[in-house]
């Protein structure tokens, strides 16, 4: 009878040791996965850091982009040489506002591993936008003012359908980067 008691008993206990591992590799075993959460947990402090500081550039650059004059408006039809002052005036501003929100973008540390394709789309964005408003603020200066309805209205459309500027952020992220909305979530500058 007490060998049927031993028995089992016996199984259970060689069960139990080798699930939790052996004595002698102690380095793998609960401390082990003790050091990599630490690890995870930096990585993750780190992209959240990260995510704060974008936050707080995007939000510079969207205070920023309110004092960019807005031409959609009503366009004069059909613009005289008098919009053309304005017209070239709010592309000259708006110019300047992209350009300080990309040298911000360029300005952030290097983003964690996670976060690069946004940080590149992001600056990307910006680069774009700069480009298009450079050449239609030429386009501004140079055309004839029959022309100038079609700068007008390219830039119009070029100012309601800029992207990330024209959605929250949050949802910018959301959509385009669903695997950092938690480190964008958990970074107070992005809750504000």
């Amino acid at each position: 009878m007490s060998r049927r008691v031993v028995l089992p008993v016996l199984v259970v206990a060689l069960a139990l040791a080798a699930c939790s591992g052996s004595g002698a590799d102690s380095g793998s075993g609960s401390s082990g996965e003790a050091e990599q959460t630490a690890e995870e947990t930096g990585a993750e402090d780190e992209l959240v850091g990260w995510m704060g500081e974008f936050c707080a550039a995007h939000d510079s650059f969207l205070r920023s982009l309110g004092d960019v004059p807005s031409l959609l408006e009503e366009a004069p039809e059909p613009p005289g040489e008098e919009d053309r002052a304005r017209l070239v005036e709010a592309l000259t501003v708006r110019l300047q506002v992209l350009d300080g929100g990309h040298e911000a973008a360029l300005g952030l540390p290097t983003p964690p591993t996670a976060a690069r394709d946004l940080a590149e789309a992001y600056r990307a964005t910006l680069e774009e936008a700069r480009e298009v408003t450079t050449e239609r603020r030429e386009h501004a200066v140079l055309f004839p003012v029959p022309e100038l309805e079609s700068v007008y209205m390219l830039s119009r459309l070029d100012e309601a359908t800029w992207t990330p500027f024209d959605e929250r952020l949050s949802d910018y992220v959301e959509l385009t980067h669903p695997d950092l909305t938690e480190p964008y979530e958990a970074a107070p500058t992005c809750r504000q």
